[in-house]
């Protein structure tokens, strides 16, 4: 059975595609054709497990392409149970899915390298996964887009009588025709993709009504894209050349219905009270204070003097703070780019390539933004409180009670603010590499690559800032004069790479192997976190001087780098070696090791410009990324015996080994995950040429508990006075975790 990728959205770092039977060669292209030919005539025979991809916009047999690529067949994703794209952790050692809330949020990592968290301005819908190109390309044919008691008892938290309704729409559609033009092969790509997504949840991630999404949250992609490209040969075969052009369109409609819950009023007043005033502390009184509090601390001899009873009114108004907030806000983007690259392949000799390719991408994105917000009490604490801003002794206090009642932005005075903005940028990026065929089933290769990811919008409230520093929010109002410096901090730049590479690929009838090294440097590393309280975009660089420690302290404004010393902020070298081998028929091993070390530079800052990390980033500097295992070892072993007749058995087995990791952006020590093993297993028998089959399974036979995903649980703390020397000390947290394990029984038709 030849296998053939029939699709490839290639990109810088990662790049996905279908791999699936030979069916499809049954409408084999002319360049199909000619890479099979060219195989057989070099090896006298074709190997039946042979696979041909599309990583460089033509058919090439994988073994041909200079570039590191994990190819997984249709028959590895069925025997290893995959029913999403996390499925592809098991069998591809330098890719990492997690999930986060839903699977409608899935984020990939490679080779340590990706976006973590649920924000739409950062991350594309998931797409379809089953090959893995995870070397930088250059030359793309589309965009690229508390400690814990027992956190493994699997007690889920909710607050009753909310709504948890979710919906999920998702269609779409693609063409592919190919003209033989006789000299040269045209190709058109047309794709349609709709998603829309609702989702109410409790969005506290625990039993008291603190914050929830309504049922109005959600999100919907519209995207539109088309490519052309145009291959063909010239001097006698020396050349094969491709051009190309690409356009998207996409529109992007999120809306978000972030509400306090029936118990955030309560439990923010009662936060204030126990850090402050803890021997007036009653739970079951308005303000979370005593009668006797109420009256001790109203009057003018007590321990606020004359501000007293504002204070005391200030309590009282926060605990009305209930089942106000979105109604809607709504975030608008809409992005178009186009693209014109080529990529050719000199034939410098039989066995020598020189690869180059180029790529030139313009982008320009909209934003537009608007709210309907009914907290209503937010404005009312400002105009009472902010007066006492200006006392040093009451500014802790009133600055408390004002965040704590416009927390994250909620304000009705959002409801005249409009936003419109746009931000348009070009790059030019690029690849070479160098290839040699010392004989015909060893392939030497080197590369240079220069990668682009598009910079956005956050489309988040709570991101908003003022100009004035001295002035923050949410503790002072939002100005609707301000509407375009709101815009315009919402924004992040563009995140580039420059990638090396050398490998070898060892391919014989039964027998393949393939060795990379790697080294990628990214300067404007996005970055997006959840700190407990909002979420914080970031372009991540390195500063070539030392900072003296200004990133890892608590202060927003030191760490400051000169704009001449800035260098990239995230490095990744390792290697890969994968493995596969069929010592007789119906026998099958796979194997597969990645070591990568993915880390941040040692000084680091929060922008191009040089200007201070931001703070709750502060353990970053010289560590590995989150969810950036060292080591990551893949083994599989697949045995289909025929039992007489027509029928096959089947005994299959798959592990994945991963090192110690953090799984949360901050690199929080409560959010670190111990090294784990998952192990997967299938025993089954089939029939007629697989037209059914009847199997048992097993998935995480081991009981392999471990976190997707760690986060800080939003506004919760056991105390106002984090521990000191421990970040997240005083913090509640919270975990997406991965399945436990699941056994079951499938019956398989075709037909």
């Amino acid at each position: 059975m030849r296998l053939r990728l029939l699709s490839c959205v290639a990109v810088p770092a990662l790049s996905f595609a279908l791999a699936a039977p030979a069916f499809a060669q049954d409408t084999q292209t002319p360049a199909d054709a000619t890479a099979q030919n060219q195989t057989e005539q070099n090896t006298g025979t074709r190997d039946p497990n042979e696979i041909v991809v599309t990583a460089q916009g033509r058919a090439q047999v994988l073994a041909d392409v200079p570039l590191a690529v994990s190819a997984v067949t249709a028959t590895q994703l069925e025997r290893t149970g995959a029913n999403d794209i996390r499925a592809l952790n098991q069998v591809a050692p330098s890719l990492l899915v997690s999930s986060t809330g839903s699977d409608a949020n899935t984020s990939a990592r490679i080779r340590g390298v990706g976006t973590v968290g649920d924000n739409p301005g950062l991350i594309a819908p998931g797409t379809p996964v089953a090959t893995v190109l995870t070397g930088i390309t250059g030359t793309t044919f589309a965009q690229y887009f508390p400690g814990y008691n027992d956190a493994y008892s699997r007690r889920i938290a909710t607050s009753a009588n909310r709504s948890y309704t979710g919906k999920t729409k998702d269609w779409g559609f693609s063409a592919e025709v190919n003209w033989n033009l006789g000299g040269a092969e045209l190709t058109s790509i047309t794709a349609y993709r709709d998603y829309d997504n609702t989702q109410a949840a409790d969005a506290d991630y625990g039993l008291a009504d603190i914050l929830y999404f309504g049922p109005k949250s959600g999100r919907q992609f519209k995207t539109f894209t088309q490519e052309l490209r145009l291959h063909g040969e010239a001097f006698g075969g020396k050349l094969d050349w491709l051009v190309g052009g690409y356009y998207a369109h996409e529109d992007l409609d999120t809306k978000s219905e972030l509400k306090f819950g029936n118990d955030y009023g309560r439990f923010a007043a009662c936060r204030v009270v126990y850090g402050s005033f803890s021997a007036f502390y009653n739970p079951n009184n308005v303000g979370c204070l005593s009668p006797t509090g109420v009256a001790v601390l109203s009057n003018t001899l007590g321990p606020l003097g004359a501000a007293g009873s504002a204070m005391v009114q200030g309590l009282q108004r926060l605990d009305t703070v209930r089942n106000v907030g979105d109604d809607t806000a709504n975030f608008d983007q809409t992005s178009s780019n186009f693209a014109f690259f080529t990529h050719n392949i000199f034939h410098v000799t039989s066995k020598v390539d020189l690869t180059v390719g180029l790529r030139y991408t313009n982008e320009t994105k909209k934003l537009n933004a608007n709210f309907n917000n009914t907290n209503t009490i937010c404005p009312v604490q400002q105009t009472n409180l902010l007066p006492y801003m200006g006392v040093a002794a009451l500014a802790p206090l009133a600055g408390g009670i004002i965040t704590l009642s416009c927390q994250g932005g909620s304000s009705s005075a959002l409801n005249g603010l409009t936003l419109n903005d746009q931000r348009k940028e070009n790059k030019f990026t690029g690849t070479a590499i160098l290839s040699w065929k010392p004989v015909d089933n060893i392939l030497l290769y080197a590369s240079y690559s220069r990668g682009y990811k598009a910079g956005g919008f956050n489309l988040d409230r709570s991101a908003f800032k003022n100009p004035n520093p001295a002035q923050p929010l949410p503790i002072f109002p939002i100005s609707l004069a301000n509407a375009g410096y709101y815009a315009d901090v919402l924004q992040f730049e563009e995140e580039t790479v420059t990638a090396y590479e050398a490998g070898m690929k060892l391919s014989t009838r039964g027998f393949n192997l393939n060795v990379a090294g790697f080294r990628q440097e990214f300067s404007n590393f996005q970055l997006n976190t959840f700190n407990g309280t909002v979420y914080l975009v970031q372009n991540i660089n390195g500063c070539k001087v030392s900072l003296n420690g200004g990133d890892r302290d608590l202060s927003a404004t030191t760490g400051a780098c000169p704009s001449n010393q800035i260098k990239p902020g995230v490095v990744s070298t390792g290697f890969e070696v994968e493995m596969a081998m069929s010592p007789v028929r119906d026998l099958n091993f796979n194997f597969g090791v990645t070591y990568a070390k993915t880390k941040y530079a040692n000084n680091l800052v929060g922008s191009s410009s040089g200007a201070p990390l931001d703070p709750a980033l502060r353990l970053l500097p010289g560590q590995l990324l989150s969810n950036a295992p060292e080591w990551v070892v893949t083994s599989s072993a697949g045995w289909t015996p025929s039992l007489g007749g027509s029928l096959r058995g089947l005994l299959y087995v798959d592990a994945r080994l991963a090192d110690r990791y953090n799984t949360g952006s901050d690199l929080f020590p409560q959010k670190e995950q111990q090294s784990f093993v998952v192990v997967n297993g299938r025993i089954g028998i089939s029939g007629n040429d697989q037209l059914w089959a009847l199997e048992l399974w097993v998935q995480n036979a081991t009981k392999a508990n471990y976190m997707q995903v760690g986060f800080s649980s939003p506004f919760q703390a056991v105390s106002t006075t984090p521990t000191t020397g421990y970040p997240g000390g005083s913090q509640i947290f919270s975990a997406y975790l991965a399945e436990p394990r699941t056994y079951g029984i499938t019956l398989r038709s075709r037909f």
